[in-house]
């Protein structure tokens, strides 16, 4: 029977969600009220942009236990449902995000002030996915730009440059990060050294804006087109095996494969979402759990390693990931354990399991032939263990690669905001194409600059501050932000 408090929480929280949104963008603008209006459309939620715009920011959260559920809303197997929190958002020129760490127990917000410091954040696994890493870095480069605005053209050139690599340097195998990098950079190149910096920096921001609201549309037409290619079975629920957490945790105010069954959910079908606990830091486990719970959706966690039993002995109907990097002939960077994942779905027992990669358009890169030409990220190998404690032996060492490639071969569909696309060269480049004549850049006329990247000098990931290691002034690179503010 279809449960009336769980739908209208359900439909509650998408339209605070996406007013959220709406606000942090500053609808106001011309740019952003147009595509906020085409998002009524595309989300299917009767929302006011002019009062939207009007609602102030709601007050930092204070660190501490969860509040109770809104009425209507299932619990978890503890007992508590976190309170939907949008994962990031900004008062005057601070950015606030919602620590992952903490989550699902604490509701924890770091507050930033300047680009360096949502490199440390983003260092320090505190967020993560790349279409929420875009999103960060656009406003982290905006913040820098406006607090610069009282120095020198060289300094202010001198100060972009370090942001844009230690941003890179922390998450190298993002792509959504060095896309939204090398768009603002673009925007940042066409002013001289006569240009007014304050300015400079209202352009920038109008960019981030931009850039931060075309996410949300696009992540609620990947959700609606996935919701739609997902099988409706007859006499039982649907079963769908997630990895990771492609959801607003890592995706911004509107994420991507768990909206999709938010979306399905929304029509009163019985879902069970199989959830892997996404080792080693769990992001199934905790962020899928999380943002799933209100859904009403059955949520069953299971080990990594327990795929290839779960696929031989129930009924999957599909399995949901997300994308850090599409190669040109559709192989795909994933959260580590993906590519297990998809192989195990085309060996089951009980047939090929489909495998939906649900992403952005923009996480395509045509200089990429393939998945051997994707950069690879090595997180130190003491985050294997952090969370286990009492141990009185020495610990061995650890090897952490944060992705590996899912082959084109084991992808059945590519979700994009172009719509659902094989993954092969030709349809790629169609998408890519046609995203790009699309969603022209906010600004002047400009020549797109070679892309940012790491310098060769830089052995190691930034500290908190953005220096490259072991320049002057680098103290501990474990600093907080908060400590040097």
């Amino acid at each position: 029977m279809p449960d009336p408090g769980r739908r209208a929480f359900f439909k509650s929280f998408s339209r605070q969600a996406f007013n959220a949104a709406a606000q942090v963008v500053g609808v106001t603008n011309a740019v952003t009220k147009a595509t906020t209006n085409v998002a009524v459309g595309v989300v299917g939620l009767a929302v006011n942009p002019d009062a939207a715009a009007e609602k102030l920011a709601a007050a930092p959260v204070q660190p501490g236990r969860l509040p109770a559920p809104p009425a209507g809303a299932a619990d978890t197997p503890g007992g508590q449902i976190a309170r939907h929190k949008n994962p990031y958002r900004l008062m005057g020129d601070q950015l606030f995000l919602l620590d992952q760490r903490g989550l699902p127990d604490r509701l924890d917000e770091q507050v930033c002030r300047r680009g360096s410091d949502v490199a440390f954040y983003m260092r320090v696994m505190a967020v993560r996915g790349g279409p929420l890493m875009g999103q960060l870095a656009a406003y982290g480069l905006a913040l820098t730009a406006r607090e610069f605005t009282g120095r020198t053209w060289h300094a202010r050139q001198a100060e972009w440059k370090r942001v844009c690599r230690a941003l890179i340097a922390a998450r190298p195998a993002s792509r959504m990060l060095r896309f939204a990098v090398d768009r603002m950079t673009a925007i940042h190149a066409t002013y001289g050294p006569d240009a007014d910096p304050v300015t400079v920096a209202d352009e920038l921001r109008k960019q981030a804006d931009a850039l931060a609201m075309e996410s949300q549309l696009d992540h609620a037409t990947i959700a609606r087109t996935l919701a739609s290619l997902l099988p409706r079975p007859a006499g039982r629920p649907l079963q769908l095996l997630v990895h990771g957490a492609p959801g607003t945790s890592t995706g911004g105010y509107i994420g991507t494969g768990l909206n999709a069954i938010a979306l399905v959910a929304q029509e009163s079908v019985p879902i069970k979402v199989w959830v892997t606990e996404t080792r080693p830091y769990f992001e199934g486990a905790r962020l899928a759990t999380w943002e799933l719970a209100p859904t009403g959706a059955d949520v069953t966690v299971l080990p990594d390693s327990a795929v290839g039993y779960l696929l031989d002995h129930e009924t999957i109907d599909a399995v949901i990931l997300g994308a850090e990097w599409i190669a040109a002939n559709g192989d795909t960077s994933a959260i580590i354990g993906s590519r297990v994942v998809a192989e195990l779905a085309a060996l089951a027992r009980r047939g090929p399991v489909p495998v939906f990669v649900a992403a952005p358009a923009t996480t395509i890169d045509p200089a990429m032939a393939d998945g051997d030409a994707m950069p690879s990220e090595m997180r130190p190998g003491r985050d294997i263990m952090a969370h286990l404690s009492g141990w009185k032996v020495e610990r061995p060492n650890g090897y952490l690669p944060t992705a590996d490639v899912v082959p084109a071969a084991r992808i059945t569909t590519l979700v994009t905001e172009q719509g659902a696309i094989a993954p092969e060269p030709a349809a790629l480049a169609a998408a890519l194409a046609a995203r790009t004549a699309r969603r022209a850049v906010v600004g002047p006329a400009y020549q797109p600059p070679a892309p940012v990247t790491a310098s060769a000098a830089d052995d190691g990931p930034p500290t908190p501050d953005g220096r490259a290691p072991g320049s002057p002034d680098d103290d501990d690179e474990d600093e907080d932000p908060e400590a040097s503010a």
